[in-house]
């Protein structure tokens, strides 16, 4: 979904009137509170819709969109991933980057490239990096601090700590 970012994940209906408790991706739910319209996708499929009202419950925001008006007709959402337009994603501290930005980046072992970002896939329990290697190879390797290190998008790098994750 060309300029926009997945920002939270539908968990599942709450209530009686509809409303959808939103998961964020980030942690942080202050964006997602001040959102007019999200666009839902799931497996190629995807429907916009203006958001009627929203709130926070603990972790999760909850929100009412328009059209959706019982528990039955939110259902469908459950797991569902929500997107929203870039300008509108959670801000960004010092130091972070969404991992949308990742693909294309050149992956660094020392000052030695060895290959490129294809993609992020983010499972409930992780992130992984699909990697190309720089001789056609494809490996799926846990996005951790433990696995890469410096992450600069100005220059499109990221480095990688342990190259036997390659091998």
């Amino acid at each position: 979904m060309e300029g926009m970012l997945a920002t939270g994940r539908v968990q599942r209906p709450h209530g009686v009137k509809g409303y959808l408790r939103v998961e964020s991706f980030s942690g942080e739910t202050r964006h997602i509170l001040k959102l007019k319209g999200v666009v839902l996708e799931h497996q190629g499929n995807s429907e916009h819709f203006a958001i009627e009202s929203s709130k926070k419950n603990g972790k999760n925001v909850l929100l009412k969109l328009e059209g959706i008006e019982s528990p039955e007709a939110a259902k469908r959402f459950s797991n569902w991933t929500v997107w929203v337009t870039r300008k509108k994603a959670a801000a960004r501290r010092r130091n972070e980057f969404y991992t949308a930005d990742l693909p294309g980046c050149a992956v660094l072992y020392g000052n030695e490239s060895v290959g490129r970002v294809e993609a992020v896939c983010d499972t409930s329990l992780e992130t992984f990096l699909e990697i190309r290697t720089d001789d056609g190879e494809k490996h799926l390797l846990p996005f951790t601090k433990r696995h890469f290190g410096k992450i600069n998008l100005k220059k499109r790098r990221v480095v990688l700590r342990e190259n036997w994750l390659l091998e």
